[in-house]
């Protein structure tokens, strides 16, 4: 059993951070190898920039013409094959000061990433949607990135106004509306996923708070047998499914109406996801207990935990922790990592907001 916390520059382009926060943030990575399993926390913080005297970025190296997940033959040539098709997991650190250096592939990556056109449709022909396109930092053995796209309502402010005028009652019909976009910790779940591909590939993996499901489809490039999302708004899982199905997913990963405070047990799995999904007190307590639970089966399965809000990360970590204690094994906090230039949907304002 080890300890030692695994210290890695990292940043991503991502989407679905409230306008509530401004300027930089940190990203935060925990892995610890269990004997005989797995557990990696992974944690996502913003903390303002000057946390970090001399923050690490990472600039994707993006092809406009990138590929889309898709187990079709075209993109990864099949879910067995995933791992031997994919190349290594590509990425380019730039210092504050300029200065580059990248593992494969050798051609150099423009200083802004390329955005993609965005889709719009009609949700079952009523509710606006919008897309959101990512790229997942994995590559094919040619060079070109694959990337996963996500759908979003396109107008969640005014979900939001309804949800926070109505009473308790009320808000429980509205439903709860911090999924319908895509946050920063699904980004970083998704990466580190990609970074233990092999614990990934022919498994089955559990989301927790699943979101629209970046995660998700991460998980089904990288070569997951089962994607089991879970999500307690059947809104927000009508988005991942929509996703899933227009990404030729829809065979792999199966959005499921789940609760976290019901006494219903967690699935058999492999691999546990929870991203952004501590930004409430009880959900903070509530998803310790759920990992205490993980954490004290036979062979527990990976688990992979972020946090981006800093809200109740603190609420979450002392049921972890007394977990670890009881078992005679170290203590576990988050790591933090520098995220540059973060993009995405504002949650109480309309269009995409940059930081």
């Amino acid at each position: 059993y080890s300890s030692s916390l695994l210290r890695r520059p990292c940043a991503w382009s991502g989407m679905g951070r409230d306008t509530r926060y401004h300027g930089g943030g940190t990203v935060a990575l925990l892995c610890i190898p269990l004997v005989p399993s797995w557990l990696t926390l992974s944690a996502a913080a913003f903390l303002p920039t000057t946390s970090l005297t001399r923050p690490m970025q990472t600039r994707w190296n993006y092809h406009p013409n990138e590929s889309s997940c898709h187990h079709d033959g075209s993109a990864v040539p099949s879910r067995s094959s995933a791992i031997g098709g994919i190349g290594p997991l590509t990425l380019r650190w730039a210092t504050s000061k300029g200065d580059s250096a990248a593992e494969s592939p050798s051609d150099p990556s423009p200083p802004f990433p390329i955005v993609p056109t965005r889709e719009r449709t009609k949700l079952q022909g009523k509710l606006p949607i919008i897309s959101r396109t990512v790229p997942l930092g994995i590559f094919l053995d040619e060079g070109e990135e694959i990337s996963a796209t996500v759908w979003e309502v396109e107008h969640p402010s005014e979900m939001m106004e309804m949800w926070w005028s109505a009473g308790a009652s009320d808000k429980g019909k509205i439903g709860d509306p911090f999924g319908v976009v895509m946050w920063p910790g699904s980004i970083l779940a998704a990466q580190e996923m990609a970074r233990h591909r092999d614990v990934v590939a022919g498994k089955t993996v559990l989301l927790l708070g699943a979101g629209t499901g970046l995660e998700a489809q991460a998980a089904a490039c990288i070569g997951a047998n089962r994607v089991i999302a879970t999500d307690i708004s059947k809104l927000v899982l009508k988005l991942l499914n929509y996703g899933a199905e227009r990404a030729g997913l829809g065979d792999i990963i199966e959005g499921r109406v789940f609760d976290l405070f019901s006494e219903e047990e967690l699935p058999d799995c492999d691999v546990v996801v929870a991203a952004d999904v501590l930004y409430n007190e009880l959900l903070g307590m509530q998803m310790g207990l759920r990992c205490t639970e993980i954490l004290s089966r036979p062979n527990p399965p990976k688990l992979i935990v972020t946090d981006s809000q800093r809200f109740h990360g603190t609420d979450f970590l002392p049921f972890v922790n007394a977990v670890l204690e009881k078992e005679g094994k170290p203590q576990i906090q988050w790591e933090e990592h520098k995220l540059e230039g973060f993009t995405g949907s504002g949650m109480l304002v309309e269009g995409d907001q940059t930081y």
